[in-house]
């Protein structure tokens, strides 16, 4: 699995889930999104990455290498694009 870099890592909190289900979602690494209030805080890095990570499907995100990673990344990205 990816580890984050310790430099960005204080931009993200996991999200802590309050209710405890045997759903697929409770295996994924979901990141909490911080609240802002502006329509500027909304563009800011530490409110976008932790939203487009959660949006990820969760076998992308658990990949082995950053190689894995960086192709179905690329795929997934391109068969959305393809779809809209």
């Amino acid at each position: 699995m990816l580890r984050l870099p310790c430099s960005l890592i204080k931009y993200w909190l996991h999200k802590k889930s309050a209710y405890v289900r045997t759903l697929l979602t409770n295996h994924q690494q979901l990141l909490q999104i911080p609240y802002t209030n502006t329509e500027s805080g909304q563009c800011s890095f530490s409110y976008c990455s932790p939203k487009i990570w959660n949006e990820i499907p969760a076998t992308i995100q658990v990949s082995a290498t950053a190689a894995t990673f960086k192709h179905q990344l690329k795929s997934h990205f391109l068969s959305q694009l393809a779809t809209h």
